[in-house]
């Protein structure tokens, strides 16, 4: 059965945005889909249903709850009276500002960062908690030191190398694609605990 594709990436959000999308679609060879004859569409969001229409060729979808953190999947369903065709889900990526890298913040230090953002999402979550789990425990609410950022890019770095030269990772950023932790390196394990000088000078 022939399925569409959402044409674009949706977007990046942050927690408790309700964002309007408008969404086009195209077919398997990447030709844009006409929706004359379409009488209606259904979309899910992580499988719950949000509000949709059609305007002209376009999706107009509208999230009214407001975004939690996470990758979130967005699928469409397209009617017209022949057939039902669905599209592929679609990832929206939503951050929680953490003090930690953001997409943005991330792209203006890694020339070469991943250019899907549910890619680099994942690679800095993965990094992230890495960092977190080998560096001294931090009180709650205490704020991120920069040195600690600095050790989350250049972990994801070593996270996306590895993953694009293992074999047993495919898609890189279909609904079920996996981002396997990289061991650190013994730079970013002293920038996350550096070693501290032994004894005085009298």
């Amino acid at each position: 059965m022939a399925r569409y594709l959402i044409a674009d990436q949706l977007g990046s959000f942050v927690v408790g945005d309700t964002p309007v999308l408008t969404v086009e679609l195209v077919d398997e060879s990447g030709t844009p889909v006409s929706l004359d004859g379409a009488t209606g569409v259904t979309a899910l969001l992580d499988g719950d249903a949000v509000t949709a229409s059609i305007s002209g060729d376009e999706i107009v979808v509208t999230i009214e709850s407001a975004l939690t953190e996470g990758v979130r999947w967005l699928s469409l369903t397209v009617a017209s009276e022949t057939e039902q065709v669905g599209a592929d889900p679609a990832p929206l990526v939503v951050e929680a500002p953490n003090g930690w890298h953001s997409l943005a913040s991330a792209r203006a230090e890694w020339r070469d960062a991943p250019e899907l953002d549910v890619q680099l999402y994942a690679v800095l979550e993965v990094a992230r908690e890495q960092c977190v789990e080998y560096g001294p425990v931090r009180a709650d609410g205490e704020s991120i030191p920069f040195t600690w950022r600095q050790a989350q890019i250049m972990q994801a770095r070593n996270v996306w190398n590895s993953a694009k030269t293992d074999p047993a990772t495919s898609g890189l950023g279909g609904e079920d694609f996996v981002i396997r932790p990289f061991p650190m390196d013994q730079t970013i394990r002293l920038i996350l605990r550096p070693k501290r000088a032994i004894g005085a000078i009298g």
